[in-house]
């Protein structure tokens, strides 16, 4: 009786494991290890709030405008030798999710520039032909791999060219964190994280703000999640009564 008592809930276990593999749901694959006991490994996703828009324009842009991306620098403690490269991989993974959501007829981004000033950068536009100038600034970065804490914040700052008006502040902040191991009956579940889980964070930012500028860009700001929408006032750029945090 015992025995058998054994072998119903062995079974039990391996076909409960089984059972969580067939969600279709991305936040549910999962993977079992029963070399040992029954794991199931949950593979977690980049958590964040919508991005806090402080400045937005009131109109859609005439056309698909064409931009230049610069690069954001670390504003967070970090060894010069650090900082610099990190800002300029961290901001070209922002540029390439950007990209892929095609807001702009023409995205570049000029890597080859470090400090840079805003009266340098619109020129530096205006050499290019841009219509608009991307930059901004990362305050808080921290990277944990694939076992530990990811998180990162990031301020964009975007101005038309021609007039050098700012007409997009947006703060956007994610993290893709490690979570404590959660013990059931018959099983174990445990977090799974990529290798390079800065990079998810940072893709995923990105492509939050290149959804914003599509629909901007596009004129199809009902598109948006209606917590996302700018509020339909008269003018030119507007400031909201909320003011960015001092970086």
């Amino acid at each position: 009786m015992i025995f058998s008592r054994k072998i119903f809930l062995t079974a039990f276990s391996g076909l409960l494991a089984f059972a969580l593999l067939a969600c279709d749901s991305p936040s549910r694959r999962a993977s079992v290890d029963l070399s040992r006991h029954s794991v199931v490994y949950k593979f977690e996703e980049v958590e964040r709030n919508r991005p806090n828009v402080y400045v937005y324009p009131t109109e859609g842009a005439v056309s698909a405008p064409t931009a230049l991306m610069l690069p954001f620098p670390i504003t967070q403690a970090l060894g010069p030798r650090e900082a610099e490269p990190m800002s300029k991989s961290l901001t070209r993974i922002l540029w390439q999710a950007m990209v892929k959501e095609e807001g702009f007829s023409v995205l570049e981004y000029e890597e080859n520039i470090t400090l840079y000033s805003l009266n340098q950068g619109l020129f530096l536009a205006r050499q290019k032909g841009a219509d608009i100038l991307i930059t901004g600034n990362i305050p808080y970065v921290i990277t944990g791999g694939s076992t530990g804490i990811n998180q990162m914040v990031v301020h964009f700052e975007i101005y038309d060219v021609q007039s050098g008006d700012l007409i997009w502040s947006i703060t956007h902040s994610g993290a893709l964190n490690a979570k404590q191991s959660q013990d059931f009956i018959f099983f174990q579940r445990k977090s799974k994280l990529p290798t390079d889980s800065l990079y998810v964070v940072a893709t995923a930012l990105g492509s939050d703000i290149g959804r914003i500028m599509r629909d901007w860009a596009l004129g199809e700001e009902e598109n948006l999640p209606e917590d996302q929408r700018a509020p339909e006032l008269d003018g030119g750029p507007k400031k909201s009564s909320e003011q960015p945090p001092a970086f």
